[in-house]
């Protein structure tokens, strides 16, 4: 917590600001972007609020020439956008050869491809580069079959939403979590970075699209998402209301915010069943120990 805190301070210099430990303490209500049906399950006490999806709009339409590119592929589009923190003109040359050579190889499929600059190379007919992609309103066309993802949170919670499978290429952070989550669930297969090759991403990508399960498994996967009693936007919104009719409420702020680290997280009852264990140890070493040397003595005598 003292380096988080130093951390926070080098950004945000505000000389009466409180330690982030009281701040954590003095928290009423909680909005994390979670959902059970993507992320690890987690005991959540009633002030932390699960929005996970609340980013998510209803689509608008495309522009015209990206719905006339989707619509004339014959078996359907494929989205590869890599978000906003990893950028497709800084994976090498190499790399991008590869993957155009890969859409090359599939002209059935068309490619839409984020790529943040001008691309030097030849694009086959199959492939389409944009500076920005709509990305929900691509996630949520019937003819969008895959995602080729970095496989962020965001990105992740979209195409679950729109039961599109996902190939995922994750780099760092929750990215590589996500991502493994998505292939155990049956909803994605995974590329390598280090690791790439035309063959390789060739037949990853055909392995999503041209095997059902993966396809079926999402669509199950978007109902559980989608099967809420309220929008997230809208429980987020109503949970901020909430806060500010009832700014000193404290019945739902665990109580384990008031405890130190150590009470907190048991590390005394663990001391304790350490010390036990620890004193029946040396107690029974220390009779059979006696009792040793008692027979000793006694045999001597004898």
């Amino acid at each position: 917590m003292p380096q988080l805190d130093r951390k926070v301070r080098s950004f945000f210099q505000y000389p009466d600001m409180p330690y982030l430990a009281d701040l954590e303490q003095r928290t009423q209500l909680m909005l994390v972007n979670t959902n059970p049906a993507l992320d690890a399950l987690e005991p959540l006490p009633p002030n932390v609020i699960a929005i996970g999806g609340a980013h998510i709009k209803d689509p608008e339409p495309l522009p015209a020439d990206l719905e006339k590119f989707i619509a004339s592929s014959r078996d359907g589009a494929v989205l590869f956008s890599l978000g906003s923190n990893v950028r497709s003109d800084q994976i090498g040359e190499e790399r991008q050869r590869m993957f155009i050579e890969a859409f090359r190889q599939m002209p059935q499929y068309h490619f839409l491809w984020k790529f943040e600059s001008k691309l030097n190379l030849d694009l086959p007919p199959n492939v389409i580069i944009r500076k920005w992609m709509p990305q929900n309103s691509i996630l949520a066309h019937s003819r969008t079959k895959a995602f080729i993802t970095h496989s962020g949170g965001l990105s992740t919670q979209e195409a679950s939403w729109f039961g599109v499978p996902l190939i995922g290429m994750p780099f760092f952070m929750d990215q590589i979590k996500n991502c493994q989550r998505a292939v155990s669930a049956g909803v994605a297969e995974r590329l390598n970075f280090n690791d790439l090759s035309v063959e390789r991403i060739r037949t990853t990508v055909l392995k999503v699209l041209q095997t059902p399960s993966y396809k079926e498994n999402m669509m199950r996967r978007s109902q559980i998402f989608r099967d809420q009693e309220t929008k997230p936007l809208d429980r987020a919104l109503w949970w901020i209301e909430y806060a500010l009719r009832h700014p000193n409420v404290t019945t739902m702020k665990s109580p384990t915010i008031e405890l130190g680290a150590i009470r907190a997280n048991l590390w005394d009852v663990y001391a304790l069943y350490v010390a036990i264990v620890f004193a029946t140890y040396k107690l029974v070493t220390g009779v059979l120990g006696s009792m040793g040397r008692k027979r000793e003595k006694q045999i001597k005598r004898d």
